[in-house]
């Protein structure tokens, strides 16, 4: 069940797969459906944003599910309350909520060992049913868009460019007070951030002015469309990720224009999300649970960059184990429901 974002994904992995899945994907925020969005991969989709709440629960019941997964999790438009009244016969939780949603109609989370290890299953009051492979969906490259160059985005010609380019409400004072050292400490570089609103770009700014750092050394830029954004991301020399909120999305978009994630990880399940991408492609030596770590590995990428290095992040074996995952379910539904 979700509003819009993950389903395409989620779906294609099942009628992709060599095992026979009737997909229904239940949409419970948009009201029309964009057929050159969705049309391709699903089974069938049902738009359910029209109907009543007291009707949701029955519709759902009544196609039979088996196995019923929330993708929307506790953002806008959400409806956590359809799955109180138990419509489907397994009940679980999918990449709109990363973590445990303690609501005891959840039975399952879908996860991999690296975001909810083992040690970790007694924070969750669902189930952690392991995918194998990645945890995060790494869909297909998407189209390219026309590319802007550093000058059209403002970034200096010669600079090496640190990006920290996800939500800005995920920056805490201590990771911008460690971006800004590595700004004293790296000759010529410039952080690449986002103007989401002109209070935390005021803020950000004033926290750099009273570390000794000119506000030229910062770049701010508008949001911008998805497509346009990924190719802007091309011009960047190395991605900053936050913590202890790691990127989710926006690491799978780092992911695809080949740029390098530094990440730091820690005990929760958001603060994995790049520990398990890292982990996924081979790449876990760019992750660490140390702040110094983390600032070394950066001086790393800009010594590699320096002698003219150049890199590319090898997805051929990236693989979401979902399919696995559902069968799993369906064997043991029993013990878990």
């Amino acid at each position: 069940m979700q509003s819009d974002f993950y389903c395409r994904y989620f779906s294609k992995s099942m009628t992709d797969s060599d095992w026979s899945f009737l997909v229904t994907t239940f949409l419970v925020k948009i009201k029309v459906l964009p057929e050159s969005r969705f049309s391709v991969h699903s089974i069938r989709y049902a738009i359910l944003a029209r109907l009543a709440m007291g009707k949701l629960p029955k519709k759902i019941y009544d196609d039979a599910i088996d196995i019923l997964i929330d993708l929307h999790g506790l953002s806008s438009g959400a409806r956590p309350g359809i799955f109180s009244y138990r419509p489907g016969l397994l009940q679980g939780t999918y990449l709109g909520f990363i973590g445990t949603t303690a609501m005891p109609w959840i039975d399952f989370v879908l996860c991999d060992q690296v975001v909810v290890p083992p040690q970790a299953r007694q924070d969750f009051t669902e189930v952690p049913v392991y995918m194998t492979g990645g945890f995060l969906p790494l869909p297909e490259k998407p189209a390219h868009a026309p590319r802007k160059s550093r000058s059209e985005l403002r970034l200096p010609e010669s600079a090496f460019v640190m990006c920290a380019l996800g939500n800005t409400y995920k920056i805490t004072p201590k990771m911008m007070k460690a971006w800004l050292e590595l700004l004293e400490e790296i000759d010529g570089s410039v952080l690449w951030l986002i103007d989401d609103n002109p209070l935390a770009t005021a803020n950000l700014c004033a926290f750099a002015t009273r570390q000794g750092i000119p506000a030229e050394r910062l770049i701010l830029s508008p949001r911008m469309p998805h497509l346009e954004f990924c190719q802007a991301m091309r011009e960047a020399n190395v991605f900053l990720d936050t913590f202890p909120y790691n990127c989710g999305s926006t690491s799978v978009d780092v992911i695809n224009a080949d740029l390098p994630l530094v990440t730091m990880y820690g005990h929760s399940m958001v603060s994995r999300m790049g520990l398990s991408l890292l982990s996924a492609l081979g790449k876990a030596e760019w992750a660490t649970d140390r702040l110094d770590v983390y600032k070394r590995i950066v001086h790393q990428i800009h010594a590699a960059w320096q002698e003219g290095q150049s890199f590319r992040y090898n997805t051929t074996g990236y693989r979401l184990g979902i399919t696995e995952a559902l069968l799993f379910l369906k064997e043991h539904q029993w013990h878990l429901s």
